[in-house]
C-alpha cells in the first residue's frame, strides 16, 4: 500500500497493484532514459503538450523504485487499460505526493 508522506501512489490494473513513486534515483533513470533535464521533462504537464512517449516513459520512472524489472511495453499496456487521462492524472498525483507545496 502506497505512503503518501513518502510520495507514494497506489495504481490498481488488471488485478495487480503497482506503487509509484518519483525518488531521485528514479528521477534520475528517467533523465537518462528521456536525454532531458527534470524541469524539462516535467514542463510536459503544464506547460506544453505531452507526447505518448513522455508520458509512458513517466509513469515508467515512477514505476522503477517498487518495480525495478518492469518494461515500457507493460507500461504501455497499463495506460491502454486505464486510459490516457487517468494515466496523466497518476502521474499528477505522484508528482504532487513527491513534491507537496508548503503552508
Amino acid at each position: 500500500m502506497a505512503n503518501k508522506q513518502r510520495g507514494e501512489v497506489d495504481l490498481s490494473h488488471d488485478g495487480k497493484t503497482y506503487t509509484l513513486k518519483f525518488s531521485i534515483n528514479a528521477l534520475c533513470e528517467l533523465e537518462d532514459a528521456m536525454g532531458l533535464r527534470f524541469d524539462e521533462i516535467f514542463s510536459a504537464l503544464g506547460e506544453r503538450s505531452m507526447s505518448m512517449n513522455e508520458l509512458r516513459s513517466m509513469l515508467w520512472g515512477a514505476l522503477r523504485d517498487n518495480h525495478p524489472d518492469i518494461e515500457k511495453k507493460v507500461v504501455g499496456e497499463i495506460i491502454e487499460g486505464m486510459g490516457v487521462v487517468k494515466a496523466i492524472s497518476l502521474v499528477h498525483e505522484v508528482i504532487t505526493s513527491a513534491f507537496p507545496q508548503g503552508d
